[in-house]
């Protein structure tokens, strides 16, 4: 069995996340869905079992140089990670930051400023292509344990729209992951999408999730201040 800790968006309430993890020794691995900090946030240093994938509100200097230097803080968009803890191995997904269709097509490494909050094509298919290349090398069907987004897939209703992205649910139906977690809205939602279950983070200071990789059951856990 192994114990993920799921975190939504925190912009900039690092201390919260520091608190959250004290709280919880026996969970081995944390992920973190985007909006970890703003444009000028100085991040800290975190513990070496803590991760995050873009929002579209990040300190985006800082997370090149994370991108550069490869460092396990932060999952890049297009990324499958095997991760080990207590005998339980499981494989997480990266899609993160928001979608736009100005800049989907274009090259990830030609986004400058605050477009890198943009995930591209190009991301997207590396997902798909890392996920299917597994089947292939393993010589059996791969199923991918985590997928985390910080967009949310359509539909995701809001007043009378829906605001949910397909092209995330197009993803959900391509890789078909054992379970998704997105942010974005900061609302804690259980949703069945083409399958999937797709789990809606709260902010960081109103809620966390506790996943169980073995049983699959789901925690959310109410933040106490």
């Amino acid at each position: 069995m192994a114990l993920v800790g799921i975190l939504g968006d925190a912009h900039g309430e690092f201390d919260i996340i520091f608190d959250t993890i004290k709280r919880n020794p026996d969970v081995k691995r944390w992920f973190q869905v985007g909006d970890l900090g703003g444009k000028f946030d100085n991040y800290p240093s975190f513990p070496t079992n803590f991760h995050f994938i873009q929002g579209n509100h990040e300190n985006w200097d800082y997370v090149a140089g994370l991108k550069e230097a490869e460092n396990p803080l932060f999952l890049p968009n297009g990324s499958l990670t095997w991760y080990r803890s207590s005998g339980d191995t499981y494989l997480v997904g990266v899609l993160g930051g928001n979608y736009s269709a100005k800049q989907y097509k274009n090259k990830t490494e030609s986004l400058r400023g605050d477009r890198r909050r943009h995930f591209t094509e190009e991301d997207y298919e590396s997902l798909v292509v890392l996920r299917r290349n597994l089947d292939r090398t393993l010589d059996r069907s791969v199923r991918v344990d985590i997928l985390l987004t910080h967009e949310a897939p359509s539909p995701y209703t809001k007043g009378f729209g829906d605001i949910g992205i397909e092209l995330v649910t197009g993803l959900l139906r391509e890789i078909k992951p054992n379970i998704h977690f997105f942010g974005h809205h900061h609302k804690f939602k259980l949703m069945d999408t083409c399958g999937v279950i797709s789990v809606g983070m709260g902010r960081v200071s109103e809620s966390y999730v506790l996943y169980d990789t073995e049983d699959k059951r789901i925690r959310n856990i109410p933040v106490v201040v």
